[in-house]
């Protein structure tokens, strides 16, 4: 899944490629990686849509901690994802955040999944809702101080297949709850950080969270360096070659570093436009990917 800064601005082993390439699509990147929540707070009764498109793409991957390359049987694995987010401010001190991913996921040489049985899938991935209130505002001789927390989490948003290369993801209800703090300085500077834990029903690893970003935003214009980190609490290493294992592959452990940059632009008091970039900068069961974004936002007051 996708969020733009938009409200920011004020004013060759064949059954052994199965079990590495799914590891990548389980982690379900966007519900969690570039994170859908922030410690900034809109004015009330503000709303925010943002429709975004993002292309990512791999074509080495972690078997556990080590990097391997090609990716077996494919070469390599796209993914293009269509995303659909709203945060309402019910009031100064609560936000609504609702994200829903629509994603096609195909292979890079046309060969068919051997568990869904086509070389191409599509549907709807893990719609996310999440709650989010600020406890603390205060003003200091540096800036302003922000502190609050979140709750919410992500359900799949079809009945799609967890199992196969091709899945959308790993089928798992995951209810998050976070820590939120930002610092604005005087002169547009800021820092944002978020730390949490991702509760996965069923047999999904639970993870800790935590994001990181630092930027400026003036009045029509935002830019941001950021960083996103995952660790799952349990699930072992990618090393079956059975389809048995290849259908337990939601239980694997997965970790990731993603650093990335944003840039939002502001065209009117109501319209504004955002691109996004990023890599995984290490991991583990999981694609070396990397991905592109832009995003068109609406404002409504």
């Amino acid at each position: 899944m996708v969020k733009s800064n938009f409200m920011s601005i004020q004013t060759v082993h064949p059954s052994k490629g199965l079990f590495l390439l799914l590891a990548f699509i389980f982690v379900s990147y966007f519900a969690k990686g570039q994170g859908v929540l922030d410690g900034y707070f809109s004015p009330n009764k503000e709303t925010d849509i943002i429709l975004s498109y993002t292309s990512k793409s791999f074509n080495s991957f972690y078997q556990g901690t080590k990097e391997q390359s090609p990716v077996p049987i494919h070469e390599s694995l796209n993914e293009n994802i269509a995303n659909l987010y709203i945060s309402y401010a019910a009031s100064e001190k609560m936000t609504i955040v609702a994200s829903i991913p629509y994603v096609s996921v195909s292979s890079g040489t046309n060969t068919a999944d051997p568990v869904q049985g086509t070389s191409k899938i599509s549907g709807l991935q893990d719609i996310g809702l999440y709650a989010k209130l600020r406890a603390l505002k205060k003003e200091t001789s540096q800036g302003t101080l922000l502190l609050g927390g979140a709750v919410g989490g992500s359900m799949p948003g079809s009945d799609y297949n967890p199992g196969g290369l091709l899945s959308l993801g790993n089928g798992a209800t995951a209810i998050d709850v976070l820590g939120l703090a930002r610092f604005d300085f005087k002169g547009g500077v800021f820092a944002d950080i978020q730390l949490g834990i991702s509760n996965r029903l069923g047999e999904v690893p639970n993870a800790l969270l935590f994001s990181g970003k630092f930027g400026y935003a003036a009045q029509n214009f935002y830019a941001t360096a950021y960083l996103n980190q995952q660790n799952s609490l349990s699930g072992g290493d990618i090393t079956g070659i059975s389809l048995e294992e290849l259908n337990n592959l939601p239980k694997t452990r997965v970790n990731y570093l993603i650093l990335g940059l944003n840039g939002y632009f502001l065209l009117t008091n109501r319209w504004g436009i955002t691109i996004n970039t990023g890599v995984l900068a290490n991991g583990r069961n999981i694609g070396q990917f990397s991905f592109l974004t832009f995003g068109v936002g609406y404002k409504l007051r």
